[in-house]
């Protein structure tokens, strides 16, 4: 018993002296400004990632870039009943990055090309309403997490 109490003493200590904070908790810390943004691809995606990367700009800092960004999403059969009917399907979502680094007289510094994908299962409702919602909103969360993919290797650059 008296382990179990030590034990407890010791990791409340040890948690409080981590230094934890969420990624997007200070926005100082995107030292970035893109100054130029095109897209190409999957329209919704482009226009809720043109919306996210704009407030992210920050002016009068040290990283410069120009961002080309091509978008596709796609809905394939993974599974179909006796029957043949499709019962589960796989959304994809892929981003790919052309980022193109500018120094101070906005020449081409460096440019590197990138891309990100992401997968989701879902299985294939009764209801085509329920099923074009539920597909609208995994497309979005899929846009969301290559969204905080692409901030992250941004902030890493």
């Amino acid at each position: 018993m008296l382990k179990k109490i030590c034990f407890i003493i010791i990791a409340s200590f040890l948690i409080q002296g981590c230094d934890y904070k969420p990624i997007y908790s200070n926005n100082n810390e995107f030292n970035f400004t893109i100054n130029d943004l095109k897209f190409s691809g999957d329209e919704v995606v482009n226009n809720y990632l043109e919306k996210k990367l704009i407030k992210l700009n920050k002016a009068n800092t040290d990283k410069e870039y120009k961002i080309i960004i091509n978008t596709t999403y796609s809905k394939s059969s993974i599974a179909k009943n006796k029957s043949g009917n499709t019962t589960d399907y796989k959304l994809t979502l892929s981003l790919n990055l052309k980022l193109i680094q500018l120094d101070a007289s906005k020449n081409k510094l460096k440019q590197e090309e990138f891309s990100f994908n992401e997968n989701f299962i879902i299985t294939k409702s009764d209801s085509n309403f329920e099923q074009t919602n539920y597909e609208n909103l995994m497309k979005n969360n899929l846009a969301e997490i290559l969204l905080n993919r692409l901030i992250i290797f941004l902030k890493t650059k």
